[in-house]
């Protein structure tokens, strides 16, 4: 192997700095980018239905008298979800009422839960969204959100407050459709 000249040495040690300025400053900033994004602010959700979701959502939810439907409570709070675990039975309507009775915004995320429900309405004390394809609710401290479902395919699904650190201090739970 010929020596290395002062050319390929400067060229190799460019290289290494490169690739040490992409793993220990590239990598970490890549990191936070994600992170933040998954800091929901504001609902999420969709009008149509992204696959995966339940489809005729209008036709389960339209013979449901909502007024005896089971209320179903969760509060949200530093950091958790009480109760952590919530339970539903296939075929059932409920309202979900969910309360941010701590100082912080919170949310709600269940991805599979979402696709597992037919939503006949988002409702908050100002407004409602009808047959929203769920993806994230947030709820700010002192207020609440209510959902109005039919549960509809069975599964353990996890559920997680996607505020910034919040489920690594706790806020995760489990919603079960049986």
């Amino acid at each position: 192997m010929p020596p290395i000249g002062a050319k390929d040495t400067v060229q190799r040690v460019t290289q290494v700095k490169a690739k040490m300025r992409d793993r220990y400053i590239a990598g970490p900033f890549v990191a936070l980018s994600l992170a933040m994004a998954a800091c929901t602010t504001g609902d999420v959700l969709t009008e149509m239905p992204a696959p995966g979701y339940v489809e005729d959502v209008a036709a389960r939810v339209e013979a449901v008298d909502w007024t005896q439907s089971e209320i179903v409570t969760v509060d949200l709070s530093e950091f958790k979800f009480e109760p952590t675990t919530l339970r539903f039975q296939e075929g059932v309507d409920y309202r979900l009422l969910l309360r941010n009775t701590g100082d912080r915004p919170h949310t709600f995320v269940s991805e599979g839960f979402f696709k597992a429900i037919a939503a006949e309405k988002l409702i908050w004390a100002d407004g409602m969204i009808a047959s929203p394809y769920l993806q994230a609710i947030e709820i700010l401290p002192g207020s609440e959100k209510e959902v109005r479902f039919v549960a509809v395919r069975q599964g353990v699904f996890d559920l997680d407050c996607t505020v910034l650190l919040h489920a690594l201090f706790g806020m995760e739970g489990k919603i079960v459709i049986e």
